[in-house]
């Protein structure tokens, strides 16, 4: 028997043009960890999620969206800040996500990379690293904020 496309049991189950559809809902949750790109985690149906700009051990109004097997999740207010959350310097922050751990002061950046590449280490070297972290930049802003400038011709 040849095989046609109608054939095919897959094909016949999903129907053309078909997105799955999303389901919201709005959730209060805490921020009890980070992911490996400094996203916080929180914990939903057994489940982790990552929500990009929360801080660990902060409580977020979160919304949580299903679409398919995929659950992603966005701050609609954060309710108890962590006391390490600064405002933005730059203001496109909020809709750029270029620089996405802006509302973090540069210190503690710092510290969430390092502890964000040990973890990532450790497995690797089948050991507890303890990794010597360079000093940081002073002056974060002139490499985290750059503006356009003019020159004369």
């Amino acid at each position: 028997m040849k095989k046609t496309r109608n054939s095919n049991k897959n094909y016949n189950n999903k129907k053309r043009g078909h997105k799955p559809s999303l389901k919201k809902e709005t959730i209060e949750a805490n921020c009890i960890d980070y992911d490996s790109e400094g996203k916080g985690i929180i914990s939903y149906n057994n489940q982790q999620i990552p929500i990009p700009n929360l801080l660990k051990g902060e409580t977020a109004k979160i919304e949580i969206i299903k679409k398919g097997k995929f659950i992603i999740g966005k701050i609609l207010k954060v309710i108890k800040p962590s006391p390490k959350r600064i405002k933005a310097k730059c203001k496109h922050y909020e809709k750029c996500g270029g620089c996405q751990l802006q509302h973090i002061s540069y210190d503690d950046q710092a510290q969430l990379k390092q502890s964000l590449v040990e973890r990532l280490m450790n497995p690797l070297a089948k050991q507890t690293l303890s990794l010597r972290w360079t000093t940081p930049m002073t002056i974060a802003t002139k490499y985290t904020l750059h503006t356009p400038t003019k020159t004369k011709r």
